[in-house]
Protein backbone atom coordinates (compact mmCIF):
# COMPACT_ATOMS: atom_id res chain seq x y z
CA UNK A 1 0.00 0.00 0.00
CA UNK A 2 1.48 3.43 -0.97
CA UNK A 3 0.42 6.78 0.95
CA UNK A 4 0.96 10.22 -0.48
CA UNK A 5 1.81 12.63 2.39
CA UNK A 6 3.13 16.43 2.69
CA UNK A 7 4.29 16.19 6.03
CA UNK A 8 5.36 13.20 8.59
CA UNK A 9 1.71 14.20 10.91
CA UNK A 10 -0.42 13.73 7.81
CA UNK A 11 1.40 10.34 7.05
CA UNK A 12 1.02 9.25 10.72
CA UNK A 13 -2.21 9.85 10.58
CA UNK A 14 -3.73 7.48 7.79
CA UNK A 15 -1.37 4.88 9.65
CA UNK A 16 -3.06 5.43 12.57
CA UNK A 17 -6.29 5.25 10.73
CA UNK A 18 -4.89 2.09 8.95
CA UNK A 19 -4.51 -0.14 11.94
CA UNK A 20 -8.09 1.48 13.62
CA UNK A 21 -9.65 0.28 10.57
CA UNK A 22 -8.46 -3.11 11.21
CA UNK A 23 -8.91 -3.70 14.79
CA UNK A 24 -12.65 -2.43 13.68
CA UNK A 25 -12.75 -5.44 10.96
CA UNK A 26 -11.82 -8.22 13.54
CA UNK A 27 -13.83 -7.15 16.16
CA UNK A 28 -16.69 -6.88 13.74
CA UNK A 29 -16.05 -10.38 12.99
CA UNK A 30 -15.27 -11.57 16.02
CA UNK A 31 -11.97 -12.87 15.01
CA UNK A 32 -9.62 -12.37 17.49
CA UNK A 33 -5.92 -12.33 16.17
CA UNK A 34 -2.47 -11.69 18.44
CA UNK A 35 -2.39 -7.85 16.41
CA UNK A 36 -1.16 -6.82 13.01
CA UNK A 37 1.81 -5.93 12.13
CA UNK A 38 2.96 -2.78 9.79
CA UNK A 39 6.45 -2.02 7.87
CA UNK A 40 6.93 0.96 6.42
CA UNK A 41 9.34 2.81 4.12
CA UNK A 42 9.45 6.43 3.81
CA UNK A 43 10.20 6.49 -0.49
CA UNK A 44 13.14 8.95 -1.30
CA UNK A 45 13.71 10.90 -4.72
CA UNK A 46 16.32 8.71 -5.63
CA UNK A 47 14.52 5.57 -5.39
CA UNK A 48 12.80 3.73 -8.52
CA UNK A 49 12.50 0.25 -7.69
CA UNK A 50 9.24 -1.12 -6.05
CA UNK A 51 10.45 -4.74 -5.35
CA UNK A 52 13.46 -2.82 -3.30
CA UNK A 53 10.74 -0.40 -1.51
CA UNK A 54 8.90 -3.22 -0.72
CA UNK A 55 11.51 -5.03 0.73
CA UNK A 56 12.79 -2.49 2.79
CA UNK A 57 9.16 -1.96 4.42
CA UNK A 58 8.88 -5.73 4.88
CA UNK A 59 12.47 -5.57 6.87
CA UNK A 60 10.36 -2.74 9.16
CA UNK A 61 8.13 -5.33 9.79
CA UNK A 62 9.55 -8.34 10.00
CA UNK A 63 11.52 -6.32 12.89
CA UNK A 64 8.11 -6.51 15.31
CA UNK A 65 6.84 -9.47 14.02
CA UNK A 66 5.89 -11.58 17.64
CA UNK A 67 4.80 -8.80 19.30
CA UNK A 68 1.09 -8.58 20.69
CA UNK A 69 -0.99 -6.03 19.18
CA UNK A 70 -0.90 -3.47 16.45
CA UNK A 71 2.62 -1.93 15.84
CA UNK A 72 4.39 -0.40 12.64
CA UNK A 73 7.92 0.15 12.13
CA UNK A 74 9.51 2.48 10.12
CA UNK A 75 12.96 1.62 8.04
CA UNK A 76 15.87 2.96 8.65
CA UNK A 77 19.57 2.25 8.15
CA UNK A 78 20.27 1.62 11.74
CA UNK A 79 16.96 -1.01 11.29
CA UNK A 80 18.38 -2.58 7.96
CA UNK A 81 22.06 -3.41 10.47
CA UNK A 82 19.83 -4.73 13.06
CA UNK A 83 18.14 -6.59 11.67
CA UNK A 84 21.06 -8.34 9.75
CA UNK A 85 22.89 -9.09 13.39
CA UNK A 86 19.20 -10.47 14.25
CA UNK A 87 19.10 -12.85 11.07
CA UNK A 88 22.51 -14.18 11.84
CA UNK A 89 21.99 -15.02 14.73
CA UNK A 90 18.72 -16.90 13.97
CA UNK A 91 20.46 -18.50 11.21
CA UNK A 92 23.06 -19.52 13.93
CA UNK A 93 20.19 -20.82 16.38
CA UNK A 94 18.71 -23.03 13.17
CA UNK A 95 22.24 -24.78 12.76
CA UNK A 96 22.51 -25.29 16.03
CA UNK A 97 19.34 -27.29 16.12
CA UNK A 98 19.77 -29.11 13.25
CA UNK A 99 23.80 -30.01 14.56
CA UNK A 100 22.26 -31.03 18.19
CA UNK A 101 24.48 -28.45 19.78
CA UNK A 102 22.27 -26.89 22.00
CA UNK A 103 22.66 -28.04 25.36
CA UNK A 104 20.26 -28.42 28.07
CA UNK A 105 21.01 -27.80 31.68
CA UNK A 106 18.80 -27.43 34.37
CA UNK A 107 18.37 -25.13 37.26
CA UNK A 108 16.98 -26.67 40.64
CA UNK A 109 13.68 -25.36 42.03
CA UNK A 110 12.83 -25.62 45.62
CA UNK A 111 9.95 -25.54 48.00
CA UNK A 112 10.38 -24.10 51.56
CA UNK A 113 13.91 -24.74 52.19
CA UNK A 114 17.52 -24.61 49.90
CA UNK A 115 17.50 -28.67 51.00
CA UNK A 116 14.08 -29.67 49.45
CA UNK A 117 14.34 -29.42 45.87
CA UNK A 118 11.63 -30.44 44.49
CA UNK A 119 12.24 -30.00 40.14
CA UNK A 120 13.84 -28.04 38.17
CA UNK A 121 13.62 -25.85 34.62
CA UNK A 122 15.26 -26.90 31.74
CA UNK A 123 17.86 -24.47 30.15
CA UNK A 124 19.05 -24.98 26.50
CA UNK A 125 22.23 -22.97 26.07
CA UNK A 126 22.50 -21.70 22.65
CA UNK A 127 26.00 -21.41 21.62
CA UNK A 128 27.67 -18.00 20.17
CA UNK A 129 30.67 -17.63 18.17
CA UNK A 130 33.35 -16.93 20.40
CA UNK A 131 32.93 -19.09 23.80
CA UNK A 132 29.73 -17.09 25.28
CA UNK A 133 26.18 -18.86 25.24
CA UNK A 134 22.75 -17.01 23.94
CA UNK A 135 20.68 -15.76 27.44
CA UNK A 136 16.96 -17.23 27.73
CA UNK A 137 15.95 -14.13 28.00
CA UNK A 138 17.81 -13.28 24.24
CA UNK A 139 16.68 -16.43 23.05
CA UNK A 140 13.08 -16.08 23.63
CA UNK A 141 12.78 -12.74 21.76
CA UNK A 142 13.83 -15.04 18.42
CA UNK A 143 11.69 -18.12 19.08
CA UNK A 144 8.33 -16.24 17.13
CA UNK A 145 10.57 -14.93 14.83
CA UNK A 146 11.56 -18.27 12.92
CA UNK A 147 9.33 -21.23 12.09
CA UNK A 148 12.99 -23.51 12.49
CA UNK A 149 13.36 -21.80 15.83
CA UNK A 150 10.03 -22.43 16.68
CA UNK A 151 10.95 -26.28 16.87
CA UNK A 152 13.42 -25.65 19.23
CA UNK A 153 10.33 -26.84 21.89
CA UNK A 154 10.23 -30.44 20.41
CA UNK A 155 14.24 -30.49 20.68
CA UNK A 156 14.48 -29.32 24.42
CA UNK A 157 11.51 -31.80 25.22
CA UNK A 158 13.33 -34.23 23.37
CA UNK A 159 16.46 -34.38 25.51
CA UNK A 160 14.36 -33.60 28.28
CA UNK A 161 12.35 -36.47 28.54
CA UNK A 162 15.41 -39.11 27.09
CA UNK A 163 17.27 -37.65 29.97
CA UNK A 164 14.21 -38.19 32.61
CA UNK A 165 13.83 -41.62 31.04
CA UNK A 166 17.54 -42.75 31.16
CA UNK A 167 17.28 -41.36 34.62
CA UNK A 168 14.09 -43.56 35.82
CA UNK A 169 15.09 -46.65 33.93
CA UNK A 170 18.39 -46.17 36.16
CA UNK A 171 16.04 -46.23 39.19
CA UNK A 172 16.43 -42.72 40.42
CA UNK A 173 13.46 -40.94 41.50
CA UNK A 174 13.12 -38.23 38.77
CA UNK A 175 11.22 -35.06 39.49
CA UNK A 176 8.68 -32.74 37.25
CA UNK A 177 11.17 -30.49 35.03
CA UNK A 178 9.34 -27.27 33.36
CA UNK A 179 9.69 -25.73 29.91
CA UNK A 180 9.54 -22.35 28.28
CA UNK A 181 7.03 -22.41 25.35
CA UNK A 182 4.83 -19.99 23.56
CA UNK A 183 1.76 -19.07 22.10
CA UNK A 184 3.28 -19.82 17.92
CA UNK A 185 4.84 -22.85 19.37
CA UNK A 186 1.78 -24.18 21.02
CA UNK A 187 -0.56 -23.30 17.73
CA UNK A 188 1.79 -25.11 15.25
CA UNK A 189 0.68 -27.98 13.39
CA UNK A 190 -0.25 -31.19 15.38
CA UNK A 191 1.82 -29.16 18.53
CA UNK A 192 -0.07 -31.05 21.22
CA UNK A 193 0.28 -34.36 19.91
CA UNK A 194 3.98 -34.01 19.31
CA UNK A 195 4.40 -33.58 22.84
CA UNK A 196 2.39 -36.13 24.54
CA UNK A 197 4.39 -38.66 21.78
CA UNK A 198 7.93 -37.32 22.98
CA UNK A 199 6.72 -37.86 26.53
CA UNK A 200 5.35 -41.36 26.55
CA UNK A 201 7.83 -42.77 24.18
CA UNK A 202 10.48 -42.42 27.03
CA UNK A 203 7.87 -44.13 29.42
CA UNK A 204 7.02 -40.66 30.79
CA UNK A 205 3.68 -39.78 32.48
CA UNK A 206 2.76 -35.89 31.47
CA UNK A 207 2.93 -35.06 35.66
CA UNK A 208 6.53 -35.25 34.66
CA UNK A 209 6.57 -32.23 32.39
CA UNK A 210 5.17 -28.78 33.27
CA UNK A 211 4.67 -25.67 30.37
CA UNK A 212 5.84 -22.13 31.04
CA UNK A 213 3.60 -19.94 29.28
CA UNK A 214 4.67 -16.04 29.64
CA UNK A 215 1.69 -14.00 30.71
CA UNK A 216 2.08 -11.52 27.35
CA UNK A 217 0.80 -14.59 25.20
CA UNK A 218 -2.39 -14.42 27.21
CA UNK A 219 -3.87 -10.85 26.26
CA UNK A 220 -4.50 -12.02 23.36
CA UNK A 221 -6.08 -15.28 23.44
CA UNK A 222 -7.19 -16.62 20.30
CA UNK A 223 -8.95 -19.84 19.77
CA UNK A 224 -6.05 -21.86 18.24
CA UNK A 225 -3.97 -21.20 21.68
CA UNK A 226 -7.44 -21.80 24.52
CA UNK A 227 -7.65 -25.30 22.30
CA UNK A 228 -4.15 -26.06 22.59
CA UNK A 229 -4.05 -25.43 26.15
CA UNK A 230 -7.38 -27.51 27.04
CA UNK A 231 -5.57 -30.23 24.87
CA UNK A 232 -2.76 -30.05 27.36
CA UNK A 233 -4.96 -30.11 30.08
CA UNK A 234 -6.95 -33.00 29.18
CA UNK A 235 -3.60 -34.90 28.52
CA UNK A 236 -2.79 -34.29 32.03
CA UNK A 237 -0.03 -31.95 31.38
CA UNK A 238 0.24 -28.87 33.52
CA UNK A 239 0.43 -25.14 32.20
CA UNK A 240 2.11 -22.49 34.52
CA UNK A 241 1.69 -18.45 33.45
CA UNK A 242 4.95 -17.15 34.03
CA UNK A 243 6.16 -13.46 34.54
CA UNK A 244 2.59 -13.14 36.30
CA UNK A 245 2.10 -9.62 36.77
CA UNK A 246 4.77 -8.42 34.12
CA UNK A 247 2.63 -7.12 31.34
CA UNK A 248 -1.87 -7.00 31.69
CA UNK A 249 -2.08 -9.51 34.06
CA UNK A 250 -3.59 -12.93 33.38
CA UNK A 251 -6.10 -13.09 35.93
CA UNK A 252 -9.10 -13.51 33.77
CA UNK A 253 -7.25 -16.27 32.50
CA UNK A 254 -7.34 -18.07 36.06
CA UNK A 255 -10.96 -17.93 35.83
CA UNK A 256 -11.51 -19.11 32.45
CA UNK A 257 -8.14 -21.41 31.43
CA UNK A 258 -7.03 -24.76 32.78
CA UNK A 259 -3.86 -23.79 34.33
CA UNK A 260 -2.22 -24.78 37.42
CA UNK A 261 -0.44 -22.00 38.81
CA UNK A 262 1.60 -18.66 38.13
CA UNK A 263 5.07 -17.88 38.43
CA UNK A 264 6.13 -14.64 39.27
CA UNK A 265 10.14 -12.99 38.34
CA UNK A 266 12.48 -11.70 40.81
CA UNK A 267 13.38 -8.84 39.01
CA UNK A 268 9.90 -7.07 39.31
CA UNK A 269 10.81 -7.35 43.15
CA UNK A 270 12.52 -4.29 43.78
CA UNK A 271 12.90 -1.86 46.85
CA UNK A 272 9.62 -0.37 45.76
CA UNK A 273 7.43 -3.47 46.20
CA UNK A 274 7.83 -2.64 50.26
CA UNK A 275 5.49 -0.05 49.69
CA UNK A 276 2.10 -0.75 51.32
CA UNK A 277 0.11 -0.77 48.23
CA UNK A 278 2.48 -3.17 45.96
CA UNK A 279 2.51 -5.61 49.15
CA UNK A 280 -1.47 -5.53 49.35
CA UNK A 281 -1.90 -6.11 45.47
CA UNK A 282 0.63 -8.78 45.23
CA UNK A 283 -0.38 -10.17 48.65
CA UNK A 284 -4.22 -10.22 47.54
CA UNK A 285 -2.89 -11.84 43.95
CA UNK A 286 -1.51 -14.66 45.79
CA UNK A 287 -3.98 -15.39 48.30
CA UNK A 288 -6.87 -15.67 45.66
CA UNK A 289 -4.71 -17.87 43.57
CA UNK A 290 -4.59 -20.06 46.69
CA UNK A 291 -7.79 -20.35 47.01
CA UNK A 292 -7.98 -21.60 43.69
CA UNK A 293 -5.94 -24.56 44.74
CA UNK A 294 -3.38 -23.13 42.30
CA UNK A 295 0.25 -23.13 43.00
CA UNK A 296 2.11 -20.07 43.27
CA UNK A 297 6.27 -19.72 42.67
CA UNK A 298 9.14 -16.94 41.90
CA UNK A 299 11.50 -17.86 39.77
CA UNK A 300 14.63 -15.19 39.08
CA UNK A 301 15.47 -14.89 42.45
CA UNK A 302 18.69 -13.07 42.28
CA UNK A 303 19.16 -11.21 45.70
CA UNK A 304 18.27 -11.74 48.99
CA UNK A 305 15.45 -8.98 48.78
CA UNK A 306 14.02 -10.95 46.16
CA UNK A 307 14.00 -13.65 48.10
CA UNK A 308 12.17 -11.45 51.35
CA UNK A 309 9.24 -9.93 49.25
CA UNK A 310 8.52 -13.28 47.31
CA UNK A 311 8.14 -14.96 50.41
CA UNK A 312 6.35 -12.15 52.39
CA UNK A 313 3.72 -11.93 49.52
CA UNK A 314 2.88 -15.79 50.19
CA UNK A 315 5.43 -17.76 46.94
CA UNK A 316 5.87 -21.66 47.77
CA UNK A 317 8.13 -22.45 45.06
CA UNK A 318 11.26 -20.73 44.35
CA UNK A 319 14.60 -20.94 41.70
CA UNK A 320 17.37 -18.45 41.43
CA UNK A 321 20.92 -18.04 41.61
CA UNK A 322 20.60 -17.61 44.87
CA UNK A 323 20.21 -20.97 45.48
CA UNK A 324 21.18 -23.02 42.80
CA UNK A 325 22.62 -21.57 39.36
CA UNK A 326 21.89 -23.55 36.17
CA UNK A 327 23.79 -27.14 36.06
CA UNK A 328 24.83 -29.84 33.40
CA UNK A 329 22.60 -33.02 33.58
CA UNK A 330 24.89 -34.86 34.63
CA UNK A 331 25.73 -32.62 37.60
CA UNK A 332 21.73 -32.32 38.24
CA UNK A 333 21.51 -36.38 38.35
CA UNK A 334 24.24 -36.84 40.66
CA UNK A 335 23.38 -34.18 42.98
CA UNK A 336 19.93 -33.65 43.22
CA UNK A 337 18.14 -37.31 42.04
CA UNK A 338 18.14 -39.89 44.56
CA UNK A 339 17.72 -43.63 44.29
Amino acid sequence: MFFVYQSHGELLKKISHMLQTQTAIEEKRNYTTSGTTSGIYLVQPEDTDVMDMLGKADLARRSIKGTRGNHYAIYTDALQNSRTQEEEIIEHIEKSIADHSVEICYLPRIRGNKENVIGCKAVPRVPLPGGDFLSLEELGRYVERSSAVQQLVFYVLSIVCANLGAWKAGGKKIMPVSLDVTTGQLCMQNAVNKIDEIVKSNKLEPQDIVFEIQEQYFSDLTTNFEMALRALSQRGYRVIISRFSSDHTAVHSLRRLPVAGIKFHGEYFRQNNRRETEQIIFSKIVEMVHELGLEVACGGIQTQLQEEIARSIGCDVFEGDIYYGVVRSDVYERCFLKD
